[in-house]
């Protein structure tokens, strides 16, 4: 793993402590040596009003963000200290390792890209025509490595992430807010994407459940953005905000039985030795791993309190319980043809209770491979660890 700032690269595993201030990093690798994310994130947001914009009837009119929705607001939900902030979410998931910075850099009116799409307009062409006249009015915006665009509401859109520079235009990460001005959550994700995250979905590839194919998880901001859930187990690992002695890695050979031990994945524990991330490479010898981890309700976890069977939640309950993803072997990649295509994207498999076990179902082109089972045993008090068990055929 290394860790890149500007021009400096830094051979690493981890930060044993909080990286330096510098400029942002971008990781853009394959597989096992991903770069660490830390250090300020420097974010430029632009308010946006439109003209000629298509309304309900089909007519064309002006759309001008709401009074709510200025400068000092948007500062405050991007840039703020308060719990709500994204500023302050970044800071925690990544163990503060992380912060968001930067500026509102301004109002700046631009007719419609589209006026004739009545649904939301492709990225490129409203960055384009907002840089345009961001430049002309002398607006100080191509210093940020990243940049958010947030757009009066328009007929059809709510938020809308474009995946990076190439599909933008811009030369750098950005994001585009379709409908107005975002919550905190639905910033945190949409920032998530300039980092080159992937949705955390819930699988329907290997026998998890029961849910729909197209349900996002609940537990990670990536998939579920009505809340500041904080990132899941492969996301937070991804990122490279976990100490290497915190992430075991654990091959059970044919016939096997193994037992882990897990802390919780942001519990404050600096005392507990025990992993807060366990990987279990597939048996068919790809490029998947499973990933292992137990949320508990400390720190931002405690906002997975929630009932999973409510409108619009699914996967879960999460709390006290281990959670299984699987995810390819890929690094987030801003820059490549590959962001936010599946191989991008975490997949919750289960959530298990005391006693309760999971064996994936393979598909036919895996029906030769030996199977593998995952057992919850329970919290071992006098370590405060979740053992789990990892039988394999």
């Amino acid at each position: 793993m290394r860790v890149l700032y500007g021009s400096l690269v830094v051979a690493a595993l981890a930060w044993a402590s909080d990286p330096p201030d510098g400029g942002d990093s971008v990781r853009v690798r394959r597989c096992g040596d991903c770069t660490t994310v830390g250090g300020p994130q420097s974010v430029g947001v632009f308010l946006i009003n439109l003209t000629a914009t298509p309304g309900v009837d089909g007519a064309l009119r002006d759309s001008r963000l709401p009074a709510a929705c200025n400068a000092a607001a948007v500062r405050e939900t991007f840039f703020g200290r308060g719990a709500s902030s994204v500023n302050d979410f970044y800071r925690e998931v990544s163990g503060g390792r992380v912060s968001i910075v930067g500026e509102v850099i301004g109002v700046v009116t631009v007719p419609d890209p589209e006026p004739d799409n009545p649904r939301c307009f492709a990225g490129p062409r409203l960055v384009q025509a907002v840089d345009a006249a961001a430049r002309a009015q002398g607006m100080d915006f191509e210093r940020f490595s990243r940049r958010v665009y947030i757009t009066a509401p328009r007929l059809g859109c709510r938020t809308a992430a474009s995946g990076g520079p190439a599909a933008s235009g811009a030369g750098v990460p950005v994001s585009i807010f379709g409908g107005g001005c975002p919550a905190a959550s639905h910033a945190a994700h949409e920032i998530g994407h300039t980092f080159g995250l992937g949705h955390s979905m819930l699988d329907s590839t290997f026998g998890g459940g029961p849910w729909g194919a197209a349900m996002q998880e609940a537990g990670d901001v990536m998939g579920y953005s009505a809340a500041l859930t904080p990132f899941n187990a492969v996301h937070k690992a991804q990122m490279g905000w976990l100490a290497p002695a915190r992430v075991q890695r654990v091959t059970v050979a044919p016939g096997g039985v193994t037992d882990v031990f897990l802390s919780g994945l942001y519990a404050d524990d600096a005392g507990n030795p025990d992993p807060q991330v366990v990987i279990v490479p597939f048996p068919d010898g790809s490029d998947r791993d499973f990933y292992l981890s137990f949320r508990q309700s400390s720190g931002l976890d405690a906002n997975l309190d929630f009932d999973p069977g409510s409108p619009g939640i699914a996967g879960g309950p999460y709390l006290n319980n281990l959670s299984v993803h699987w995810f390819n072997r890929y690094c987030p990649d801003v820059y490549g043809d590959e962001f936010n295509t599946v191989k991008q994207r975490s997949y919750l498999l289960k959530t298990l209770k005391d006693g309760e076990e999971f064996t994936p179902r393979w598909p036919d082109e895996m029906k030769d491979t030996p199977r593998i089972r995952f057992r919850q045993i329970g919290v071992v008090k006098e370590r405060g660890s979740l053992q789990v068990r990892i039988e394999r055929e």
